[in-house]
């Protein structure tokens, strides 16, 4: 199911299990005859031009200036704000928001955002819109760190973590990577690393099951390729509206409650079809490895996904089907710390060797991987194809 894919990424932080920085060229064309890069950096001021030699300040006045086509790189640093991006861009030109780190594939996560003083760090509210490559964490007690209300929006390459959310467990809820709005489509979460969300509920306290690592609530789109570990519930969790998704190639531990659970329920009050849950390993989680629940139809596939000792039901399935999983199976990954800052690349002889599934609709072939490498040399010193640095081995071969 899983290779060793540490070519595609690799870890920075010996403390904290970091992003990786792992970037498919074709995320760097805007079609646009006017479009325009716009620079950010701690040095700058708002009222500069947004040149690279005159850079704005914030990331919020550039989310507020930049139009359909354009770029905003954001230079390294730290940035103590909650941004808002409300501006819309196009199928053929697309608004980025990209780290310099991240446009440059130097394998580092020097772009951090800090928010306080709002529930949101990262709301997009605009179409067509990329969020990549950020550091993202809260002062306070922010509920979500980047939300996405718009429709056709990327989520990719981030690196969100550590939300508190003290306060009582109701239907306000939490995440790290909400895909919000009943009526939006076509969303995206790829690569990202999110952990430690909901951390007043972790532990032996109150169990509170609306605070997940990711939370996808809308119809179409992909969730895709993420570490997810240590929410107060479920690391992934489809809900509301999440008719026509993939669930692919992603890592999800040591959760308090299941490593995925996915249907339909509550407003808009439609019915699931069409999700596909495959080629993924789900362990260590408290209650769950997969769960179906909700108002759904036999079009649901969960296919090739590995489980490992989860705290109650390995697979439990509602109407859809089941096929080619191995439950109560040890993955073998290089060096499984169940906290964090392991090597989560397979061993060799991992029972995952050659058994991914092409699962149609999902674009993941049993020998192809959903990311393209970044060039030789731009990997982070330790890491790539037989280093010894941290790898994701989130892919499947």
């Amino acid at each position: 199911m899983l290779s060793a894919c540490a070519s595609r990424s690799s870890f920075l932080s010996r403390q904290l299990f970091t992003l990786l920085t792992v970037f498919s060229l074709g995320l760097f064309t805007v079609s646009s005859a006017h479009a325009a890069t716009y620079y950010v950096s701690n040095l700058g001021s708002n009222s500069n031009s947004g040149a690279q030699g005159s850079p704005f300040k914030t990331i919020q006045h550039a989310a507020d200036v930049a139009k359909a086509g354009d770029t905003v790189i954001v230079a390294a640093g730290t940035y103590r704000e909650a941004i808002k991006s409300k501006n819309d861009g196009t199928a053929s030109a697309r608004i980025r928001f990209v780290s310099e780190d991240a446009y440059n594939k130097t394998g580092k996560m020097g772009t951090k955002i800090i928010s306080s003083g709002q529930n949101v760090s990262w709301m997009i509210l605009g179409d067509f819109v990329d969020v990549e490559g950020f550091d993202v964490t809260a002062a306070d007690n922010a509920h979500v760190g980047i939300g996405s209300y718009g429709n056709y929006t990327r989520i990719m390459y981030n690196y969100v973590h550590d939300y508190k959310m003290v306060g009582p467990c109701d239907s306000n809820g939490g995440a790290g990577i909400n895909n919000m709005n009943y009526d939006s489509v076509g969303k995206e979460i790829i690569g990202n690393v999110v952990h430690s969300i909901g951390t007043n509920f972790l532990g032996s306290g109150e169990y509170c099951n609306q605070i997940h690592g990711i939370y996808h609530a809308t119809r179409g789109g992909k969730v895709e390729n993420n570490i997810v570990y240590n929410s107060a519930s479920a690391g992934i969790h489809l809900w509301h509206a999440p008719a026509n998704v993939s669930v692919t190639n992603n890592l999800s531990f040591s959760n308090r409650g299941a490593g995925l659970i996915f249907g339909c329920g509550d407003k808009p009050f439609v019915q699931c079809k069409n999700i596909t849950v495959a080629n993924n390993i789900f362990m260590n989680n408290g209650r769950f490895g997969i769960r179906e629940y909700g108002n759904n139809d036999s079009s649901n596939r969960v296919l090739n996904n590995i489980t490992y000792q989860n705290g109650g039901i390995e697979i439990e399935m509602k109407q859809g089907t089941a096929s080619g999983n191995m439950t109560d199976t040890n993955p073998m990954l290089k060096n499984f710390q169940p906290g964090g800052g392991g090597d989560y690349t397979l061993a060799a002889g991992s029972p995952a060797m050659g058994k991914g599934i092409n699962c149609g609709g999902c674009n993941i072939g049993p020998d192809s991987s959903i990311i393209s490498p970044p060039p030789s040399g731009q990997l982070p010193a330790g890491g790539g194809a037989g280093g010894g640095g941290l790898g994701l081995g989130n892919c499947f071969k």
